[in-house]
């Protein structure tokens, strides 16, 4: 990715003087700038760090234009950081709306196949997994974390053949269960520590 904070156009209106020869560079880098700007928008790979690039960029020339005085906004400087910030208004807000598609399309992602044909069946309460799956959820252990609870209870639903429904209901009853709220988590727990201990014997 080409960042543009390093390009000549950004660099010159940080640091530039009023003289003649600055006002000029600033008027031929600005197309070059433009063309970079929106070559790089056309790059899906790059979505969030451009998102991240037009963010900071656009902070730096808003505190630029704080500093001007009338004098000053009549020179090609002003005018042509007012056209960027034009620009990257309309450029971040495309990129939110890729943004938002990029995260859908990823939540959406289908879990692998069984490289097994063994068929796999949930012999516990619908609760129980429900409490498996809120816990993945938490830990963020599947996708980094990148990934949303309803994605995670239908491959739940999938791969143990239960029917899931209600889960958010369910969780609510298990933030306000008296007693220990983690029921089933400690139960596992608990046999897993029983199998060490057997297991050591």
């Amino acid at each position: 990715m080409r960042k543009l904070s390093d390009m000549r156009f950004f660099q010159v209106l940080k640091h530039s003087s009023e003289s003649e020869a600055d006002m000029k560079k600033i008027e031929e880098y600005y197309d070059d700038f433009v063309k970079a700007l929106f070559l790089e928008s056309k790059d899906p790979d790059n979505i969030f760090d451009f998102y991240n690039e037009q963010c900071y960029i656009r902070v730096e020339l808003k505190s630029l234009i704080k500093e001007t005085d009338y004098i000053d906004q009549q020179l090609p400087k002003y005018k042509c950081i007012q056209k960027v910030l034009e620009l990257l208004d309309l450029q971040l807000n495309l990129t939110e709306k890729r943004l938002e598609h990029s995260i859908e399309k990823r939540s959406r992602t289908v879990s692998p196949k069984p490289t097994t044909p063994i068929d796999f069946d949930w012999t516990g309460y619908t609760a129980e997994l429900i409490e498996l799956g809120y816990a993945l959820y938490a830990s963020k252990r599947i996708n980094n974390g990148d990934i949303g609870i309803k994605v995670i209870m239908e491959w739940l639903s999938n791969t143990f053949n239960t029917e899931i429904k209600d889960y958010y209901h369910v969780y609510h009853k298990m933030k306000y269960r008296a007693g220990d709220q983690t029921n089933f988590l400690d139960k596992m727990k608990e046999k897993l520590m029983d199998k060490i201990n057997d297991d050591l014997k």
